[in-house]
């Protein structure tokens, strides 16, 4: 029989460890407005070792990735108003540039325009931003760009981009991703059409 998924609209109910380990619950307790519930979550992350400042940071992230969204989504709302139709970029890359959360939206479309082939990107689990990156020659990349990455506090993976951020004012989000983008040099020609199975679904939308 499958287990019940605990509801947090029961005041009573408190919840386990199990359950404050599930990214859902917590991304739920974080952005809403339960002030017990999310002292029991300080509470847990404390003592599995996640330090005070990155709780509170993470707090604030998850708060601020919520508003972009509603406000990205407005934005878009507003731009099919008037420009139903997506640009050649937006075809390449499967979506409308306002789906992109507004943070990290200019340099994805810079990384595009240099050559690198992006997937998820912005806001990730708990107080980290990151970039999925496609693209084979991002796993070549010279040691000397690496390292100025890494001064960035940005750690390089296997095809993409992370690093924790603090930081709750999304122009100096933007700003931290402008700068990475801009430290990433050009492939010589634009990214090809992004291969992933939802950006296709678009074009097809489109006929194209």
């Amino acid at each position: 029989m499958r287990e019940q998924e605990p509801s947090l609209h029961n005041k009573d109910h408190l919840l386990s460890d199990r359950e404050l380990s599930n990214l859902e619950i917590i991304d739920q307790i974080m952005t809403g407005n339960d002030d017990k519930r999310l002292q029991q979550l300080r509470d847990f992350l404390l003592k599995e070792g996640m330090s005070k400042e990155d709780i509170e940071g993470s707090i604030a992230a998850r708060r601020l990735r919520e508003q972009i969204h509603k406000e990205d989504r407005t934005q878009l709302e507003e731009r099919l108003k008037t420009h139903p139709l997506p640009t050649s970029e937006e075809l390449s890359m499967g979506a409308f540039a306002e789906v992109i959360e507004r943070p990290i939206r200019n340099a994805v479309l810079t990384l595009r325009r240099k050559g690198y082939n992006t997937a998820s990107s912005g806001f990730g689990n708990f107080n980290y931003q990151t970039l999925q990156l496609n693209s084979p020659q991002f796993k070549d990349l010279d040691t000397a760009v690496v390292k100025k990455l890494e001064a960035l506090g940005v750690k390089v993976g296997d095809g993409s981009l992370n690093f924790k951020c603090n930081q709750s004012d999304p122009i100096k989000i933007m700003n931290i991703w402008d700068t990475i983008a801009a430290a990433l040099p050009s492939l010589g020609e634009p990214s090809p059409d992004s291969p992933l199975p939802a950006s296709q679904t678009f074009r097809n939308k489109f006929n194209l």
